[in-house]
């Protein structure tokens, strides 16, 4: 399977809700062939349903920036906090120092106790934020390691006592959708249990592989489990190798190309605040047609998405457009 960044769908509508998507989707089934299998979104509830609505089979999946990104809003918020608190000691230290009265001896203490407080508190989400971070990473641990060491971290941030509008509205996300979250772990396992069946291999040996990528390449971790693969594949071990790369290519965490296309069109919406269905037709046609002079994949240069999902040639956009 060659992957593509053809984007079937781009419209203007009045809604969001369930029904609006399910409709939208269900006329690209009937006009192009959709078949939905898998849906990398932002969790958004009316389009979740709006899938399993016109194609109940499809995996959902949570794309893993928005996660991150929500959590950050509450990291910078308890910084900024924190940030106010020193500003605040400081200040009442100056002040306890010009003018040595009792009450300015004792606000500055409780401005330092404060401070200590926030900064305690701040350091240890910064350091949950970063493991968080690396949960939502390709490889490393298995889906059932991230899934209890996520519902540690969730234990130990509702514990900090934090009040804190970004974190609540972030753990209540990741609580209610957690699986979904980490569905491209679970779904990559399978991956690796079908390679094994296929290449008649222990799968043990391909899990090795995937919990190596979450070691540096100089660590003796890294190393250790590189031996133990040599020694179980000898000579097939390249061979193996690059089949397992392959695997981890089509392992997908987040919907990119859309937040990608999301923010060349959101210029746009600032300047004529609505963009006619017209010119998201145009849009579309473009990013669908418009030839990738580089990639990092380089089955992609000198190709349009169009011609990589068809495999066959198609003129230039301007040629097509009659120019």
């Amino acid at each position: 399977m060659l992957l593509t960044t053809y984007t079937y769908l781009l419209n203007s509508a009045d809604h969001r809700d369930a029904t609006t998507w399910g409709t939208y989707l269900l006329e690209k089934e009937k006009c192009q062939n959709l078949h939905l299998e898998l849906s990398v979104n932002d969790g958004g509830l009316g389009l979740r349903k709006g899938i399993k609505d016109a194609f109940p089979d499809a995996d959902i999946q949570l794309d893993v920036f928005h996660t991150e990104y929500d959590f950050s809003k509450a990291v910078f918020s308890v910084e900024r906090s924190a940030y106010r608190d020193i500003k605040t000691e400081e200040k009442l230290r100056i002040k306890a120092e010009k003018r040595g009265t009792d009450k300015n001896i004792q606000n500055y203490e409780t401005s330092v106790t404060k401070a200590k407080a926030s900064i305690g508190v701040y350091d240890k989400l910064y350091l949950l934020s970063q493991w968080i971070r690396e949960l939502l990473m390709i490889g490393g641990y298995t889906y059932d390691e991230k899934m209890e060491l996520f519902y540690y971290i969730i234990f130990e941030l509702e514990h900090l006592k934090i009040n804190n509008d970004y974190l609540k509205k972030s753990l209540k996300f990741i609580k209610g959708n957690l699986g979904d979250i980490l569905r491209f772990v679970k779904n990559a396992e399978i991956s690796l249990n079908r390679l094994a069946s296929d290449e008649s291999i222990s799968v043990e040996i391909l899990h090795k592989m995937w919990r190596q990528l979450g070691f540096s390449h100089e660590s003796a971790d890294y190393n250790y489990l590189e031996s133990e693969i040599g020694l179980s594949l000898g000579c097939n071990y390249d061979a193996i190798h690059q089949k397992f790369k392959a695997l981890l290519n089509k392992t997908i965490r987040a919907s990119s190309i859309v937040e990608c296309i999301n923010s060349l069109i959101r210029p746009y919406l600032f300047l004529k605040k609505v963009v006619p269905d017209k010119f998201l037709d145009l849009l579309q046609f473009y990013f669908n047609t418009r030839k990738y002079r580089r990639s990092r994949k380089s089955e992609r240069v000198g190709k349009s998405p169009v011609e990589l999902l068809t495999g066959m040639q198609y003129p230039s956009v301007l040629a097509l457009l009659g120019y």
